[in-house]
């Protein structure tokens, strides 16, 4: 999908090039390309993220329905990565176009830009839709065990929309899902790496749900002879053992429930609940425990 398709409106500002949803984002982007070409200090309550090829900030706008925005910019300093620009602001802006387009509760995009010099795009930036919530990693982190297992079972429908749109999230973890004030305000972000398939792919969904623990390791064949052992990182950042390949996880002689170890993402996907508000289970899967 073109970004011109979703963002039909070209717009120059000073040595910069935008595509908008319409005119009434001309003074945001403006004020955005003061800020990352450094005319315009920033300041540090609105910095939410800084570091190599990335600045994140959030921005003030006259727009009535959004008076705040995200604007996430690629600062591209070597030629490499100038050379490699559409793989930065350009991918993610055009991944969010079509996850949205395909139904995925995802922030709006509603501006691309890009400067070049000498022919080299050298920072290319998108806004992007204001969501509040936090991630579900910082939640993980500081809550307790029955806290963290309603979680879940809230972020459960997200794997199944994700899988019923065929797209292959490469970045999927506890930091790429917002908890809002509701499940129905729960969103997905950072979609700059991502791919999307003409139809759902359960390869590709038992690899990402592996990231939750969803599915069990000994589901997934092994990469390579030793690979089956080690550790891998759970949902809230503990480590957890690796099972080996063909055994199967140990049921807690305590707990008191019966465990569910899907096989495939169809297994998986008949405990997901058809709308995106699911009721709590009587049973907890023990991989969630």
């Amino acid at each position: 999908m073109p970004i011109e398709r979703g963002l039909p409106l070209s717009v120059r500002i000073e040595s910069s090039r935008w595509q908008v949803v319409d005119e009434t984002w001309g003074p945001t982007v403006a004020q955005a390309t003061r800020r990352i070409m450094g005319q315009e200090e920033i300041p540090t309550s609105d910095i939410l993220k800084r570091g190599p090829r990335r600045l994140v900030i959030r921005q003030e706008t006259s727009v009535p329905k959004h008076r705040q925005v995200i604007v996430k910019a690629f600062p591209l300093d070597t030629l490499r990565h100038r050379w490699r620009h559409g793989k930065y602001g350009r991918a993610e802006a055009t991944h969010l176009l079509i996850a949205r387009q395909r139904g995925l509760p995802v922030p709006r995009v509603f501006a691309f830009g890009r400067q070049r010099h000498w022919g080299l795009v050298i920072w290319n930036a998108l806004l992007m839709e204001f969501m509040h919530g936090r991630p579900l990693k910082e939640h993980l982190s500081t809550a307790e065990v029955s806290t963290q297992r309603e979680l879940l079972w809230r972020v459960l429908p997200l794997f199944r929309q994700i899988y019923k749109t065929g797209c292959n999230h490469i970045d999927l973890g506890p930091h790429a899902i917002l908890i809002g004030e509701s499940a129905v305000d729960d969103c997905l972000i950072d979609f700059q790496y991502c791919r999307f398939l003409k139809q759902p792919a359960p390869r590709d969904f038992r690899g990402a749900s592996r990231l939750f623990r969803l599915v069990p390791d000994h589901s997934l064949e092994p990469r390579a002879e030793g690979h089956g052992h080690g550790m891998v990182r759970g949902l809230a950042g503990r480590p957890v053992a690796h099972r080996a390949p063909g055994t199967a996880p140990a049921v807690p002689a305590s707990s008191g429930t019966q465990g569910f170890h899907p096989r495939t993402a169809r297994d998986l996907m008949s405990r997901a609940a058809p709308t995106h508000v699911m009721s709590r289970p009587q049973t907890i899967p023990t991989q969630l425990c």
